[in-house]
């Protein structure tokens, strides 16, 4: 977008939309400008910009994450009473993961949707990341009940049991 058309952003309209508890990434995104366009129109009308822990900045995290979920997905065909998949329909990252922006870092999706559900992950004894273990076995799923949270040594051996693993289990 040139400069003369950032200038003429329809101020009145941000913030509306602002009041009405959109995000400036949001309202960013909307109008095809930075987030720092947006902050520093608001800034000039001495308007407040609110902090990531403000309540209508975490609604609107929460709103924007459910957006990309798919609660129709697959049954898991080895474990039907989980029930449908809900799947990650936004962006992905390796291994088919989904992945969302959560304030100013990215996290995986189904990480997220854990902590939305359970609470936050441990760190186990040695301070490294619990992992989250997907009993669907469907990586961009993020049903809260489809996850539980395990270590390395048992998503190893889930995996080679599933015979998802380039290694095959030798009895």
């Amino acid at each position: 977008m040139a400069l003369s058309e950032k200038l003429t952003l329809p101020l009145e309209e941000i913030k509306k939309l602002y009041e009405n508890g959109q995000s400036t990434v949001t309202i960013a995104r909307t109008f095809r400008v930075g987030t720092t366009t947006i902050n520093r129109r608001l800034s000039a009308e001495g308007i407040q910009l609110r902090k990531a822990n403000d309540p209508r900045a975490q609604e609107e995290k929460l709103r924007l994450f459910w957006s990309k979920v798919d609660k129709n997905g697959p049954i898991p065909t080895h474990y039907p009473e989980l029930g449908p998949c809900w799947i990650w329909t936004g962006a992905l990252a390796r291994g088919g993961y989904g992945k969302f922006r959560n304030g100013t870092k990215t996290v995986r999706a189904h990480r997220f949707a854990y902590e939305l559900e359970h609470g936050p992950i441990d760190r186990d004894i040695f301070g490294e990341e619990v992992h989250i273990m997907h009993l669907c076995d469907n990586p961009p799923c993020v049903r809260g009940s489809h996850l539980s949270k395990g270590m390395q040594s048992e998503n190893i051996a889930d995996m080679v049991v599933k015979g998802r693993s380039a290694r095959k289990l030798i009895l």
